[in-house]
């Protein structure tokens, strides 16, 4: 890399690694009301670290934004982009019975 913070990857992916436990919980606490906002908001950072990383890679500071912006969109997109699952009383379908 030529910001030079390719010395110090086990802190940068420490940080992606945080980032990315962070915005889970963050998405697990608000997903119920904020489905649609959270989604579009994971796509808008994964968007402004791409483009960070393309314009401004260079410098260590612009990575390391780059690098916080991708962790909080990695995060919480496995569970964004999951389909709801209705709640239905009653008893589960009889193929997931042991």
């Amino acid at each position: 890399m030529p910001s030079g913070i390719s010395e110090r990857i086990d802190l940068i992916l420490l940080i992606f690694g945080v980032v990315a436990l962070a915005s889970i919980w963050a998405v697990g606490v608000l997903i119920d009301r904020w489905l649609r906002e959270l989604l579009l908001a994971s796509i808008f950072l994964f968007l402004v670290a791409v483009l960070i990383l393309g314009f401004g890679g260079a410098d260590a500071t612009a990575a390391i934004v780059a690098v916080v912006a991708w962790g909080l969109a990695w995060g919480a997109w496995r569970h964004l982009s999951r389909p709801p699952r209705p709640k239905l009383p009653g008893k589960p379908p009889m193929w997931r019975n042991p």
